[in-house]
């Protein structure tokens, strides 16, 4: 080989690898940029929780409407209302049981029923109120419901379970955070004389390690961009009403626009908020149109919906659909992400979590 081949060689290995480090940088951006606009919020979305602060005060017992019915002839008596009356307190949600390959769970259990109240003023001296922390209440029995704690009441169980979630798209929990978690719940039990259910920590690691690598092989953003000329950018009014003209709706806190669905955001290229004002002349080089894979139900319609506004956008203002290294994105290049994007669906389908599913909700929080 000669040392211009040589050469050769060596320049195109320095500009694929470039090449995907540039496209990594584009994806961090534009998911930083999704993580300031549209913040996670405390609440569990596999559960539907609230968030909830250990300075909540405990819930006054209430009567919950009930019809009353009894035997002909015979009177009906009221229950009557005493603190430890369950008719006294609101009922609490059922929780689903905790999915092995995506949380971790240990089980304090006691002679004595612990109340909520007391569960939530020990849990204030702990990590343990972390949003990647649920928390349930068991009954007796192996087909007894499990109701879902997120807060001090007076309800009384002598069951109680926390469930770890261990992974998310942001890091991956390591053998430490397991660990710290599991002996956190040990001290707990001790505070409320609760004893701690024999667990094998090795178990929820090799989960844990498994779990990151499917984050890492299905965690995908998916983007298209608009761009103008530079002599001819059009203002922000322009690009707004040719927009919303598409059927995208602003959200005017967030400064970005949303599919219909919700299931695909368009934002501008360098970062700048989509303002709610009348006639906005900030120049606009350029938009990027962003799929938040594995959230998203319908991934394929999304990115066929992301495609076509694309063009038509590009058509009305005078712009061109590129990918984000600048070249042309057309239905070649639409083809080849269908077949990723169908890779992608078959994994998590594969590992019980669709895409758009409330678990890949729950696990690819930020």
């Amino acid at each position: 080989m000669s040392t211009l081949q040589l050469g050769l060689v060596i320049l195109g290995v320095v500009l694929v690898v470039a090449i995907l480090l540039y496209n990594r940088l584009q994806e961090r951006r534009y998911r930083k940029i999704l993580q300031q606009a549209v913040p996670e919020s405390g609440a569990d979305p596999l559960m539907g929780q609230t968030a909830a602060t250990p300075h909540d005060m405990p819930r006054e017992p209430s009567l919950e409407p009930s019809v009353l019915s009894s035997a002909p002839g015979q009177a009906v008596v009221p229950p009557v209302l005493t603190p430890s009356s369950p008719f006294s307190l609101p009922p609490l949600p059922v929780s689903e049981a905790p999915n092995l390959a995506l949380e971790f769970e240990v089980v304090l259990k006691s002679a004595h029923p612990v109340s909520a109240g007391q569960l939530w003023q020990a849990l204030s001296e702990t990590t343990l109120l972390a949003r990647n922390v649920r928390w349930a209440a068991l009954e007796e029995g192996a087909t007894a419901p499990r109701f879902t704690v997120n807060g001090p009441s007076e309800h009384r169980f002598n069951t109680y379970a926390a469930a770890l979630k261990l992974g998310s798209r942001t890091q991956p929990v390591s053998e430490a955070r397991v660990a710290l978690f599991l002996d956190e719940m040990r001290g707990l039990g001790q505070r409320l004389h609760m004893e701690l259910q024999p667990v094998d920590m090795a178990v929820a690691i090799r989960a844990a390690q498994a779990l990151d690598r499917f984050l890492s092989q299905t965690d995908v953003l998916i983007g298209i961009n608009v761009i103008f000329s530079e002599d001819n950018w059009p203002t922000a009014h322009q690009v707004r009403l040719a927009v919303e003209a598409l059927g995208l709706i602003l959200d005017r806190e967030a400064g970005l626009f949303n599919s219909p669905e919700g299931n695909f955001t368009l934002i501008q290229q360098d970062s700048a908020p989509f303002l709610d004002v009348e006639h906005d002349p900030a120049p606009v080089a350029g938009v990027t149109w962003l799929l938040d894979v594995p959230r998203t139900k319908n991934g394929f319609q999304a990115l066929r919906d992301m495609y076509s506004g694309a063009e038509k956008l590009a058509s009305v203002l005078g712009g061109r659909v590129v990918d984000d290294n600048g070249a042309a994105f057309g239905a070649r290049q639409l083809g080849a992400v269908e077949k990723h994007l169908t890779a992608i669906i078959q994994q998590m389908d594969k590992q019980g979590i669709p895409a758009g599913s409330p678990q890949a909700s729950h696990l690819f929080a930020s």
